[in-house]
């Protein structure tokens, strides 16, 4: 027998006929009813079936069985002490259960309602729920209940009522596709309004950690679940749990997650896109950071705050339940990080304005910002008003023209030269409030801004340049006018005063030979000495103001060879007087770029080693090559030169002094200027074979020996 068949009897209930007790062996039609006849083929299933009440009770129930067995919808017939009379086959094939599944009321509650369990408080409602089924009222009230069906499926139901005395009849309607329908509608619903919370709050938002916070904490609620986190992004890379909910408290500003692809956070950094765990113990693209595991994460969701080139942070959604995220989770989390990272970049513009108006404010110029059309000042910073004062101040919010701080400033000019150029500097006065006069540089620059022309106006306060400039003027004039007096002195001492002392040493020399007296002889003598050193002093000076106005000099191939043997020929009387013993450490030839200016300091140097040393002692000369260079090297043994004059040796009227003998303090600077001419080095050393120092130079090689021999 079909389970789903009536338990009425063995007769087949589509054929079967039920007669009135007062009937003979022929049934009146007024009370025969042929169950499943065409009577009631066109019955609506939710029909009011106490219109049948007035019948037999037997052939009620037969009746009614018969017609419930043929409907369309799940319907069941229960008595008023609690037990299920009758399922019908829609009710089996639409819930799974049959009258041996659920013989009472209290069994179906146990198998149908299991997530709610079998409390007094539910059997109480459930009890309280067939008596207004059997209540005298006419009308009963409709219900909707989420049922289990035998195959663990939860379903939705709307349940209708009718009363035929000792028995109900409930018809269960499945809605559970309009009924998820309606939870979806609802469920976006509650997205769209959580997203448009989270919108209006992004608007009017002056911190940004409150925004995050109010939204981590809609997300979770909206969702359902117990996590929601922004993890912000570090300049090393690493992401740091910034904001979040449903974390213990020691977690928020103190958790780094690693940008490494094994964490959820990492991995969805590299893939781009959003990435869900269904089941973080079965998942094998990432092990998951030890955060999750500690707080029994489940399923969860991840996606990017921003873009791969401009990458704010993470949003992280958890659960500690197994969690199928739809796609509509999917588009919510994508609006939300929409609205977070345009939040964010606002934010971030915004401190970019606040910051470039503050170093504007700062700045030391004026600047100022003024319409390219009607000339109005629509923009000036701090300084302006703290060159304008109150009063200034006043003047210009009246009459906002830049004409206002700069009278002699015409708009249409300025319109002009940028018509041609989309940039100027032209300077001006300006009087400030306390009547001081500044001098000006302003640079006008052209700014269009769609359709919208600006002009930026920057001044610079060039007062102090301006005096700067008049005193440079002022030295430059007196700078010149003591080069002409050192040139005439120069020219002095070159013709005026070498001519008579070169005559009082022809003179000298011509009485030194005639005079046999020796004291006359002394007198002249000195004489002869002292002059000769006046004479050398005005040399030296005119040789050093002729070679301070050069800047360059004309060079030739010559050979240092001879200049330097003809240098120390020179002064072989001094050599003799003091017994020196001159070493030349030279073969030659020795071809030079050079001028033969170049001379005087193979002269000063060999001067310069013959009165620091001290009688019977050597000078070593000698000249080596190095590179394109030829080195000219003087060695002496005198007491050498200290460490600390060395670097100022051969400053100009820098004097050393050894034992005795003191330097003119210009022999050596004529040296250095000679050898800057011709682009070469000059220095010093200690002498390394003992006391005494070792000077040099050095000058460009010329052509190749060879061919100069």
């Amino acid at each position: 027998m079909d389970p789903s068949e009536p338990k009425t009897g063995k007769a087949d209930a589509a054929t079967c006929h039920v007669e009135s007790e007062n009937s003979g062996s022929r049934a009146s039609s007024e009370n025969t009813f042929c169950i499943g006849s065409d009577h009631f083929s066109e019955l609506d299933p939710l029909m009011d079936l106490s219109a049948l009440t007035d019948e037999k009770n037997g052939i009620i129930e037969k009746t009614v069985i018969g017609v419930l067995y043929r409907l369309p919808v799940a319907m069941m017939i229960i008595e008023n002490n609690g037990k299920i009379r009758y399922v019908n086959r829609k009710f089996i094939n639409v819930l799974g259960y049959s009258l041996d599944d659920i013989p009472t009321t209290e069994e179906w509650f146990k198998v149908a309602f299991p997530q709610i369990g079998l409390s007094c408080e539910t059997i109480t409602q459930w009890h309280d729920l067939l008596n207004r089924m059997f209540s005298p009222a006419r009308d009963k009230e409709d219900i909707e209940l989420q049922i289990q069906c035998k195959n663990m499926d939860l379903r939705h139901f709307h349940l209708s009522f009718t009363d035929l005395g000792h028995m109900g009849v409930i018809a269960l309607q499945d809605i559970s596709v309009s009924k998820d329908l309606e939870n979806q509608v609802k469920y976006r619903e509650k997205q769209q309004a959580a997203v448009a919370s989270i919108g209006a709050q992004a608007i009017c938002a002056d911190d940004i950690d409150d925004l995050m916070q109010f939204t981590v904490e809609k997300v979770a609620s909206t969702l359902g679940v117990e996590f929601c986190s922004v993890l912000e992004k570090l300049p090393q890379g690493e992401f740091l749990l910034r904001w979040g909910t449903g974390w213990e408290d020691w977690c928020i500003g103190a958790v780094i997650i690693p940008d490494e692809s094994y964490t959820h956070t990492g991995y969805t950094a590299r893939e781009k896109e959003p990435v869900i765990i269904n089941d973080l113990f079965t998942e094998t693209r990432f092990k998951g950071h030890s955060l999750l595991h500690a707080h029994d994460v489940t399923s969860g969701i991840t996606m990017m705050i921003g873009n791969a080139e401009r990458l704010f942070g993470i949003l992280a959604v958890y659960s500690t339940n197994t969690r199928n995220f739809t796609e509509d989770d999917t588009l919510f989390l994508q609006e939300i990080t929409n609205i977070l990272i345009e939040t964010v970049e606002m934010h971030m513009t915004m401190r970019q304005l606040q910051l470039f108006r503050e170093l504007i404010n700062r700045s030391n110029d004026l600047v100022l910002i003024i319409d390219g059309v009607t000339g109005h000042v629509k923009y000036a910073n701090e300084k302006v008003f703290s060159y304008l004062g109150p009063e200034g101040y006043s003047r210009l919010q009246e009459e906002p023209h830049l004409s206002t701080l700069i009278q002699s400033v015409d708009h249409g000019q300025i319109l002009e030269r940028l018509n041609v150029s989309n940039a100027f500097t032209s300077e001006d006065v300006f009087t400030s409030h306390d009547n001081i006069i500044y001098d000006l540089e302003i640079n006008f620059t052209r700014v269009d801004d769609n359709e919208r022309k600006y002009i930026l106006a920057i001044a610079r306060d060039i007062t102090r340049k301006k005096t700067a400039e008049l005193e440079l003027k002022s030295y430059a004039q007196q700078l010149h006018d003591s080069n002409k007096m050192k040139d005439i002195f120069t020219d002095i001492i070159s013709h005026d005063l070498l001519n008579p002392a070169s005559n009082i040493k022809g003179f000298t020399e011509l009485l030194l030979e005639n005079e046999t007296d020796e004291q006359k002889l002394w007198m002249l003598s000195c004489i002869a000495s002292n002059n000769e050193k006046l004479i050398n002093i005005m040399e030296t000076t005119s040789i050093f103001s002729r070679l301070d106005s050069m800047s360059s000099l004309e060079f030739n191939d010559i050979d240092l060879l001879p200049l330097c043997k003809s240098s120390i020929e020179m002064f072989q009387h001094q050599i003799s007087q003091k017994g020196l013993d001159v070493v030349l450490e030279i073969e030659g030839p020795y071809i030079a770029k050079a001028h033969p200016v170049i001379q005087h300091a193979f002269c000063n140097l060999i001067s310069n080693a013959i009165k620091y040393s001290s009688n019977g002692e050597r000078i070593i000369v000698g000249i080596e090559g190095t590179n394109d260079m030829w080195k000219i090297i003087v060695t002496d043994f005198g007491e050498g030169i200290a460490d600390p004059k060395k670097p100022v040796i051969f400053d100009r009227f820098s004097r050393a002094t050894s034992g005795n003998t003191v330097g003119k303090g210009l022999g050596l600077s004529i040296v250095k200027r000679i050898i800057e001419l011709h682009t070469g080095n000059v220095g010093v050393d200690d002498n390394p074979c003992g006391k005494g120092s070792v000077f040099w130079f050095t000058v460009h090689k010329g052509m190749d020996q060879s061919v100069f021999q």
